[in-house]
């Protein structure tokens, strides 16, 4: 074979291979393209399960903190002897108060801040005081005021349909502490303490943590948190309720502020009614229409001085994931799932004791 036919065999194998690599380049290569939007929604919904594990657990140490507070006060009075001290002290109505200021404090503050601080969020966006429009506040805190005191009705209601099929949700009154000083004690237990805390965590943390996956989806899982952290049948239903336009009233100022003073205003209402056992049911009942009616020419009265149909108005948000898939990653996230589980179980057994 001369050199001269070999060296063109030669050129003639190179000139196939390189087209051959040429046509199959695209095969050997092949990937195929990932849409962004299912990045993005991969993503979203990592977050959202993180994000609501840590809800979960904060939540859940609600429960684990008060179940430790009462255990090491049995532990305590068990070693020095003093159980039935111990049992007295706790039935004093005004020491009753003071525990309820300081478990408010330990089961509020501390776990929501550890647990997101944790999870690496930055608490102080969520959380704001500043004042919106003077006439969208009062217009907000009138309408947040009529909006409790009939979700207050409704809850009444509730309660007594399960009393007439025999079924006691209930969980019982307590004596209130005496006197002038046991009043603003009381208030400041039951009123100003959980106003104050409970919208630092709910709609504060909880509510401010989820707004990126919506305002809605935000408004109607903190209400359903909210509710279920009560861990009795009696609340469950009036504390979702209360959470809706506690959460709503956040959302339109940006802010805990008007929030807070509504929460206040439902609970004091509360506490005053628990010293007028004096009077008649009826003329509680009239006190109390009169008080609804007040707040709802007051609402409505504010509302026509904003704009009106603005105030009532709520973003969806830009967050990929739909609806339906939002609510499945929250509520099968195990943080959640142990919350709820824990305060249904402890709302049951209530129904026993």
């Amino acid at each position: 074979m001369s050199d001269n036919f070999q060296n063109y065999n030669e050129n003639l194998k190179d000139t196939e291979t390189k087209g051959a690599e040429e046509n199959f380049a695209p095969l050997r290569g092949f990937a195929p393209e990932i849409p962004p939007e299912y990045i993005a929604r991969i993503r979203e919904t990592k977050e959202l399960r993180k994000n609501a594990n840590i809800a979960g657990i904060s939540l859940y140490l609600i429960s684990v903190v008060s179940f430790l507070m009462i255990f090491l006060l049995k532990i305590g009075a068990a070693v020095t002897g003093s159980s039935e001290f111990l049992d007295d002290l706790l039935n004093e109505p005004a020491i009753m108060q003071v525990y309820q200021i300081i478990f408010s404090v330990s089961v509020f503050t501390l776990p929501f801040i550890i647990c997101y601080k944790i999870g690496g969020y930055k608490i102080g966006e969520f959380i704001s005081f500043k004042r919106a429009d003077r006439n969208t506040e009062l217009a907000l805190f009138f309408g947040g005021g009529v909006f409790c005191l009939f979700a207050n009705i409704a809850a009444a209601y509730v309660d007594s349909i399960f009393t007439s099929f025999g079924i006691d949700y209930s969980i019982g009154e307590t004596d209130i502490p005496k006197g002038i000083f046991g009043f603003l004690l009381y208030t400041l237990s039951t009123a100003i303490v959980p106003a104050v805390l409970e919208e630092f965590a709910l709609r504060g943390i909880v509510l401010g943590s989820l707004r990126k996956f919506g305002d809605t989806f935000a408004l109607i899982t903190s209400s359903l948190c909210f509710g279920i952290m009560h861990g009795n049948f009696e609340q469950i239903p009036f504390a979702f309720m209360a959470g809706l336009i506690l959460g709503f009233v956040t959302i339109k100022t940006g802010s805990l502020r008007t929030a807070i003073f509504i929460h206040f205003l439902n609970n004091f209402i509360s506490v005053a009614f628990s010293y007028m056992r004096g009077i008649s049911e009826t003329q509680q009942n009239l006190i109390y229409v009169m008080l609804l009616a007040v707040f709802l020419v007051l609402a409505l009265f504010f509302i026509n001085r904003t704009t009106g149909q603005e105030i009532l108005k709520i973003e969806y948000g830009d967050c990929i994931l739909p609806e339906k898939d939002k609510y499945k990653t929250f509520f099968l996230s195990i943080g959640i799932i142990v919350f709820v589980l824990a305060n249904l179980i402890q709302a049951v057994l209530l129904c026993f004791e």
